[in-house]
């Protein structure tokens, strides 16, 4: 219920439009009913408690109380055609539910509903006024988990700084699954299709897979000094450590990539010799 309790009354015509020229002061009582997903509705004047708790419907993954918004079911008909939004209702408490035929709206801001018939039906109105009318809907909501997939296009072991390329597909890429706590969740009737399920996680995979073998082979530059001059150098000599020696450029622990110079420059001034490297995977 998203609506102050303060504005309810016993008065069935002044909950109407047709009847009630003021309607839009209390045009949300009695119909719109929400999840309180994001807190809204905790405080005062609406007092609904805590937050709606996602973490079931969410298989116990974290997230974050702010508002969401519903979208059509997975569950799909004979036809394999979505539910849409399926609301049911209850006139005893939550004891027997039946499929809400009545017009309704879906909330674009906020998990909710909202009642947009002329006239409220005398069965939903009598279960208001003895506090047993409930709703509950099936429909899908967007967790704030994503699909992630990693990829090592660089050396392996290598001590070398490593640096992430990040690739942010939104909607390429699905992952959608009927919860346990859906009411048609294991349910097997003629009157049901399969559900709209997907998990894109291996295509995902592949197509940052893919990427990281088309990238650019360079994997990163860098500039060394040495303490003399030296005129033994060449462009696209290939640099190496010895057993003994000191890894400094990581190229003994590198099993993916070669380390060549690919510019020289002799410093008079300075007596010494300015080497720029790249590093690129092997072909």
């Amino acid at each position: 219920m998203a609506w102050d309790s303060g504005l309810e009354g016993n008065d069935y015509d002044y909950f109407s439009p047709s009847t009630n020229p003021d309607f839009y002061q209390v045009r949300d009582v009695f119909r719109k009913w929400t999840l309180n997903e994001a807190g809204d509705y905790s405080g005062s004047p609406y007092n609904r408690g805590e937050p709606f708790d996602f973490s079931k419907i969410f298989q116990g993954e974290s997230c974050v109380c702010r508002r969401r918004r519903f979208w059509p079911a997975l569950t799909t008909d004979s036809q394999g055609r979505s539910l849409g939004y399926f609301l049911q209702v209850s006139y005893d408490n939550g004891l027997n539910w039946w499929q809400y035929l009545d017009a309704f709206n879906t909330l674009r801001d906020e998990c909710g509903v909202w009642l947009s018939s002329e006239r409220l039906g005398m069965e939903l109105w009598d279960a208001l006024l003895r506090g047993g009318l409930r709703f509950r809907i099936t429909a899908s909501v967007i967790s704030d988990q994503r699909l992630r997939a990693a990829v090592a296009d660089g050396p392996v072991n290598s001590v070398a700084p490593v640096c992430d390329c990040v690739l942010n597909l939104p909607r390429r890429f699905k992952f959608c699954k009927v919860t346990d706590q859906s009411i048609f969740a294991g349910v097997t009737d003629p009157m049901l299709g399969e559900p709209l399920e997907a998990d894109d996680t291996q295509a995902l995979y592949e197509y940052v897979r893919n990427a990281a073998q088309i990238s650019p082979q360079t994997i990163e530059t860098a500039e060394i000094k040495t303490t003399f001059l030296s005129f033994d150098y060449q462009l696209g000599d290939r640099i190496t450590t010895s057993g003994g020696g000191r890894d400094l450029l990581s190229v003994r622990n590198d099993n993916r990539s070669l380390c060549r110079i690919s510019e020289v420059r002799m410093d008079f001034v300075n007596q010494c010799t300015n080497l720029k490297t790249i590093r690129s995977r092997k072909i």
